[in-house]
C-alpha cells in the first residue's frame, strides 16, 4: 500500500542511487491498518432498521447459488 511509505523518487533524468531514492515506513499508517485488519464496516442508509438487517442482506449475498 503506497500509503504506509513516504518515498522520494529522482528526478527523470537522474540516475537512481541512494542520494536520489529514498522511502521510509509510516508507522503510524501501519499500525491504524493492523488494528483494523479482519474488520468489517458496512455503511448503509437503513436507518429506520434494526442495525443488524444490513449484516443479514450482506451475509444473504454469499449464500446465492
Amino acid at each position: 500500500m503506497y500509503a504506509l511509505a513516504d518515498i522520494g523518487l529522482p528526478h527523470p533524468k537522474q540516475p537512481v542511487n541512494s542520494e536520489t531514492f529514498s522511502f521510509r515506513l509510516r508507522k503510524d499508517k501501519l499500525r491504524e491498518v493492523l488494528k483494523r485488519e479482519g474488520c468489517y464496516l458496512l455503511r448503509s442508509n437503513l436507518v429506520e432498521q434494526d442495525p443488524g438487517q444490513p449484516w443479514q442482506y450482506y451475509i444473504q449475498l454469499t449464500e446465492v447459488v
